[in-house]
């Protein structure tokens, strides 16, 4: 997880998905300090304090490389209140991203900006599409945000609605954000 922060979608994922490990980097090594001592995240996380590009860079051109089944791009930082994008979403980034992702596996970006999720390079260039040839688009109503996902393997929107289900019996309070979700599958 690129941008791990204070590790809240991280918890969520281990609660969710239940991922044999993750790893977090994040440029903050306050951020990952609180990962730890309030969300418990080193367990069944490795947190490295380092900048999330450069760490890209140089695993993508190690030629053993570890391989990963996911990679969540959330690098945002903050300029005078407002999120700004850490990390270029141009075509190197996204091919080096895709350098570190097991055959199957998914790319995901978060998204502050909806009208970039069309010149995203995993929508637009031969060879990102052909690596992840699936994509869906998953959104709340009322939020600019998009969580963008890319996957070589099918997503299935029952899986989806299956995971929501979870998320209602675990939290009762959560009942009815169901029906705010919005999924839908971008035209490539």
């Amino acid at each position: 997880m690129l941008g791990f922060g204070a590790g809240t979608v991280a918890r969520k994922l281990r609660e969710l998905v239940k991922p044999e490990q993750i790893v977090g980097i994040d440029l903050d090594p306050i951020h990952l300090s609180i990962a730890d001592g309030f969300f418990e995240c080193a367990e069944g996380c490795e947190l490295v304090a380092a900048d999330a590009v450069e760490w890209v860079q140089e695993e993508s051109a190690e030629p053993d490389r570890v391989l990963f089944d996911m990679i969540v791009d959330d690098l945002y930082g903050e300029e005078e209140a407002i999120a700004v994008r850490c990390a270029p979403l141009d075509l190197e980034w996204c091919q080096d991203l895709a350098k570190l992702v097991k055959p199957g596996g998914m790319l995901v970006f978060n998204m502050i900006e909806p009208r970039k999720v069309a010149h995203l390079p995993p929508m637009t260039d031969a060879t990102l599409r052909a690596q992840f040839p699936y994509a869906k688009v998953f959104r709340m109503a009322g939020y600019e945000n998009r969580i963008v996902a890319f996957s070589g393997s099918a997503l299935e929107g029952s899986v989806f609605k299956s995971q929501l289900r979870d998320i209602l019996r675990s939290y009762p309070r959560c009942r009815g954000v169901e029906q705010r979700y919005i999924v839908s599958s971008p035209k490539r």
